[in-house]
């Protein structure tokens, strides 16, 4: 059984619509996600409110949903399990409601979660979707409290991604503790268009030329997502839908993304480590992607919305068992199989150059018994040493990219640049392919894998 990643979130719902927005969809993967916080808190947007009711109405849609969503999968949790774990963080701006005094419900169960990450042996991923004080005030309290051991044990069970910097907690935590893995797109106070995670939601006009937005317009909304006990607490876009989903999409487990390696990029957006051997700093960093308009762009944003389609897909596919009563017409995620391999870790290969291997995926099936399309691609970007992926070669596919079965030749060399990027890689280099499986259903559905080539000079 795929052991499930833990979610902690800390939200200013109630800013905008699209917070709630988020929380909609991130209940209808609760099967996947172990969700142990889901707590109201400030940012600059809305300073001095937190609102954890809107949170409990959204989990009333939910409830009433569940009987049908159980028929697809067993393990969606009772409405019950996820009341107790909303709460509430201090209604002041960012490092305000930091230090003594401060405590909170939310900053208190955030402890609390971390600590028995200790027993799992699993990281718990923090998602901040609004301001950070209640997880500073959480790491203030344990460094106030603690031995420096248990501080950095403390710090090295869990991981933040940050949708931007919603107040001034979040440095504050960078600097304080800077080996705690923290994903955020940095930039000028609220100039998020150049921000990866707009790459979500943005439209042309914000900045992403290139980027479809059918699946992202209001009738499409309405048409897919807006109907039924939890879709009808799916609010409409004001500014921009669902700014926050791409802090947890990297821990659905597709077969695509790892919440632990940012740098390999997945329906999250893909971030790098900056140059810092202090600090696990993860920041923007682009992809160059042929965009639905055939040109090509290259932009932090391409990093999330190269897979935008596949993941509004997925959402009216799960939003649609809520409501269907005859449960031969739902769409279930097909199964990929490589190498008779069928979980959803990634396949690792050890190869030479100019090696010429093979890779089959014609096991994979559809549940739903649709047909399936295949597409195997090259993801460059990843273990390029440059801006653009210029100094990784194309590999030869002989024709079999869009096929149940892969052929491909390896390169003759794994340096490909001069200087000291031929330097880093004259040793041996690692690539990425991915393998793309759809079902082509009446909503297609996609899953993953990821194959890695590690090739010896």
């Amino acid at each position: 059984m795929t052991v499930k990643h833990r979610l902690f979130v800390l939200t200013d719902i109630e800013n905008e619509p699209d917070d709630t927005q988020s929380l909609v969809r991130l209940l209808l993967y609760s099967n996947e996600i172990d969700i142990e916080g889901l707590v109201a808190v400030t940012s600059t947007w809305m300073r001095h409110q937190v609102c954890p009711a809107t949170i409990r109405d959204v989990i009333s849609g939910y409830d009433a949903v569940r009987p049908k969503l159980l028929r697809v999968y067993s393990d969606y949790p009772p409405a019950s399990q996820l009341l107790a774990v909303v709460g509430e963080g201090v209604p002041l701006y960012g490092m305000e409601g930091v230090g003594e005094g401060h405590d909170s419900q939310g900053s208190e169960a955030l402890i609390a979660a971390v600590d028995r990450g200790g027993e799992s042996g699993r990281p718990l991923h923090v998602a901040l979707w609004g301001g950070a004080n209640c997880l500073a005030q959480s790491l203030w309290k344990v460094r106030a409290t603690r031995t420096p051991k248990e501080l950095e044990d403390f710090v090295g069970r869990m991981t933040v991604y940050g949708i931007s910097d919603q107040d001034d907690a979040g440095p504050w935590i960078r600097r304080n503790f800077p080996m705690l893995p923290y994903t955020v797109s940095v930039h000028g106070e609220n100039d998020y268009m150049g921000s990866t995670w707009i790459g979500f939601s943005g439209q042309p006009r914000n900045g992403l030329p290139g980027a479809d937005k059918s699946l992202i317009s209001a009738d499409w909304i309405r048409e897919n997502v807006q109907y039924g006990p939890l879709g009808s607490k799916y609010p409409g876009v004001i500014y921009g839908m669902e700014g926050d989903t791409p802090s947890y999409l990297n821990l659905i487990q597709n077969g695509l993304g790892d919440p632990s390696r940012p740098d390999f990029g997945g329906w999250g957006g893909r971030y790098k480590r900056i140059f810092d051997p202090e600090a696990r700093h993860y920041h923007d960093t682009c992809d160059t992607v042929t965009a639905s308009d055939g040109s090509t762009q290259a932009s932090a944003g391409a990093t999330i919305f190269r897979w935008r389609d596949a993941v509004q897909c997925d959402l009216a596919t799960r939003m649609r068992w809520t409501v269907e009563e005859d449960m031969s017409k739902l769409e279930l995620p097909p199964v990929v199989v490589v190498d008779g391999d069928r979980s959803t870790d990634f396949v690792t290969r050890k190869v030479k150059c100019s090696e010429t291997i093979e890779l089959d995926a014609s096991d994979s099936a559809s549940p739903s018994g649709a047909k399936l399309s295949f597409s195997w691609f090259q993801y460059k970007e990843i273990g390029s040493t440059l801006p653009v992926p210029v100094d990784v070669p194309t590999f030869d596919m002989h024709g079999t990219a869009n096929t149940s079965k892969l052929s491909i030749t390896m390169p003759k060399t794994t340096a490909h640049s001069p200087g000291k990027w031929r330097m880093d890689h004259e040793n041996g280099r690692v690539y990425h392919v991915i393998l793309a499986v759809t079902s082509e259903g009446k909503i297609p559905v996609t899953r993953y894998r990821r194959i890695l080539l590690d090739v010896s000079p």
